[in-house]
């Protein structure tokens, strides 16, 4: 146990350095906050630290807009600076310091890393926001809690793979059919509109769950578009219906808002008393950055809320007046809570109540490193553990090359699948028309994933443009483009930019017209590099501009679309050399994602000799396309051969 929680102390160090670097490599974006004063506060136990209370100026009169949060790592300065040098000079050193409390007076406590003389406190001091670590402290007290007296139990169970499997326990199946509850909820299950693969994860889990004599590990494997969350929000809602306590965890404030609106939606449906009885459902997390004020439906259920409400009936004129602890509300709500909802790294804040839970839901379980996983599976009384996810999409992101080949953004579901753990396989798809499903269900899933019988239907066959290129899936030849870094050292090719606007453009005019007006028709492009994502943004932006349209367009990287979904995707791959050299592109569980977003149309446009002249993915894909007929040169459609040209845009002239 301890060597296995001693392997990811290093590359999280590494993990550390490396986002404090990519930090100071944008210093002059940073946002900063003038500071009025400090004050040393009594000496702490230990000679060496340096604690401090700091009045900031007032967000009105200061010159940034930095709102410092518990965790920041800022940099004290008397400077506004643009880079690093203005932080390191001769005889004016910068120091750096952590922010432990915050108030809403402007007020902070923090740790400096040296004494902040009393000379230096006469200057003009900024603030300077460098990187925020609580996740990353989170994750370090957790590796380290074999010395507090952490549950264990379940980490102790995936160091022995084969054992963390669940092996169904005669007895407690046999309880499980007995109990009224387990069969309401199996015949609840058995009558509902999902595939059978999807009743069949939901069944396994509540079975394992069952069991008292073994802690276990469920893998459900949801690859994309076979209805994990619908699948997950059953799930969740028939352990609501038989009161096993739950906590749900996701990588993200989005994940974990699209989980618990999916269990809510099940929930309130079948409410008899308007929302009597979902105090027993709780959602942790911070106002602004979920934000619920926009968020109405949850608000019910949101702890902060919650706490405001009961606070003030407890301390009113007829309540408890003698009644103040706020924390005081929020463990009780936590304490007599069934299903419980919060991000990974937040599921630490469980740690400090008086309470225990019986089974732990890690969502996108492939997409959270296996050190933060560790959060959650130490709480209390936990028995087992189910993760959904997908390790043939994109894993966690990782900044350090060195941590990077220590695999330190593996996941746990990724680690068990590697070792042959037994995955609960969804295997219905609902989102990609079957032309587009056709490529990657042969390359990444062996051609286990069935099209769902809605995709196959005619009227799924959508076509937006005219013209065969313009059909379900289509690889579109731009071979006279050129690839080129920007400022930021990040790859562009302005030749597939002005392509990309050119369908754009068409696009707008075919589904605008008066004459043709449907549904709204959603349009996502994809590219592997910021600097194509951001070229692209501003030569499409003015397409968003009327948020009543019934066209809206997303411009995003290929990480950033993980997860989502449109009815066009266009995709520019950008790599256009003599090499064949394609970087980002050879990474499978990238390109896994970029060609499964598309509900209608998938349009790659690549340069075909590039993609083609190594051994990779994207030499498959090209050779798929030409044996399908789906391959087309981007000069067989005059608009596109026009934009190619530089007519109008001057890129192709500018490149040579």
């Amino acid at each position: 146990m301890t060597e296995y929680m001693n392997s990811f102390t290093s590359p999280l160090i590494e993990e550390t350095h490396a986002d404090l670097l990519s930090s100071m490599s944008t210093l002059s974006l940073a946002p900063r906050r003038r500071i009025l004063s400090f004050k040393q506060t009594k000496k702490s136990k230990r000679a060496k630290d340096f604690f401090y209370h700091v009045t900031l100026k007032n967000m009105s009169e200061s010159e940034g807009a930095y709102e410092p949060m518990v965790g920041d790592l800022i940099a004290l300065t008397d400077v506004r600076p643009k880079n690093t040098a203005d932080l390191d000079r001769p005889n004016r050193p910068y120091l750096v310091a952590y922010v432990l409390k915050t108030k809403p007076d402007n007020t902070l406590t923090i740790l400096a890393s040296k004494p902040i003389l009393a000379k230096e406190q006469d200057k003009n001091i900024y603030a300077v926001f460098l990187i925020n670590m609580t996740t990353n402290i989170r994750i370090w007290r957790a590796l380290n809690s074999e010395l507090e007296g952490g549950n264990l139990n379940i980490i102790q169970k995936v160091l022995q793979p084969k054992s963390a499997e669940a092996k169904n326990c005669a007895t407690c199946i046999s309880e499980h059919n007995c109990s009224t509850a387990s069969a309401y909820m199996r015949s609840e299950i058995c009558s509902s509109d999902l595939n059978d693969s999807q009743k069949d994860a939901v069944l396994s889990c509540l079975v394992t769950r069952e069991c008292n004599h073994q802690n276990t590990v469920k893998l459900i494997w949801g690859p994309p578009g076979t209805g994990k969350t619908k699948t997950v929000g059953l799930l969740l809602f028939s352990l609501f219906q038989m009161k096993c306590r739950t906590v749900t965890c996701a990588p993200t404030n989005t994940a974990v808002l699209e989980v618990t609106q999916r269990l809510l939606k099940n929930v309130t449906q079948r409410l008899k008393y308007d929302t009597y009885g979902l105090g027993n459902i709780v959602l942790i997390g911070n106002r602004e950055r979920m934000k619920i004020g926009d968020r109405h439906d949850l608000l019910d259920i949101f702890l902060d809320n919650r706490v405001c409400i009961l606070y003030d009936c407890l301390v009113s004129s007829s309540g408890w007046k003698d009644f103040k602890y706020e924390w005081e509300i929020k463990k009780f709500c936590l304490e007599n809570s069934c299903l419980t909802f919060c991000t990974v790294s937040s599921s630490a804040k469980l740690h400090e109540v008086m309470a225990r839970w019986d089974l732990l839901v890690i969502d996108e379980g492939s997409q959270i490193k296996e050190c933060e996983s560790i959060i959650p599976l130490q709480l209390p009384g936990l028995r087992h553990a189910v993760l959904i996810g997908d390790e043939r999409q994109l894993p966690a992101m990782v900044k350090s090359k060195i941590s990077e080949e220590a695999e330190f953004g593996r996941s746990l579901f990724q680690r068990l699948a590697l070792l042959g753990h037994k995955k609960d396989l969804l295997n219905v798809q609902h989102r990609m028309h079957p032309e587009i499903s056709l490529f990657p269900n042969r390359m990444f899933y062996e051609n286990q994933i069935l099209d769902g019988p809605n995709v196959k239907e005619r009227s799924y066959d959508r076509r937006f443009l005219q013209g065969n290129m313009y059909g379900s899936y289509s690889f579109i030849n731009v071979a006279h483009g050129k690839e080129e870094f920007d400022k930021s050292h990040s790859l562009r090719n302005m030749i597939e930019v002005a392509v990309v606007s050119e369908i754009v453009a068409s696009l707008f005019k075919a589904t605008t017209k008066e004459s043709v007006r449907t549904k709204k028709v959603k349009v996502g492009i994809i590219s592997p590099y910021k600097a194509q994502v951001y070229a692209i943004e501003e030569k499409v932006k003015k397409y968003n501009a009327d948020s009543n349209s019934n066209f809206s367009i997303s411009v995003r990287s290929v990480d950033g679309f993980q997860g989502g979904e449109e009815d066009v995707i266009i995709m520019s791959t950008v790599r256009s050399n003599m090499n064949g050299v394609v970087g980002f592109l050879k990474d499978h569980q990238r390109t896994n994602v970029a060609l499964t977003r598309a509900r209608h149309c998938l349009w790659i446009l690549g340069n075909a000799d590039t993609l083609t002249k190594r051994n990779s993915i994207w030499k498959e894909l090209v050779i798929d396309a030409k044996k399908r007929g789906c391959f087309y040169n981007a000069d067989e459609d005059d608009r596109l051969a026009q934009a190619g040209s530089g007519s109008g845009s001057g890129y192709y002239k500018r490149l040579g």
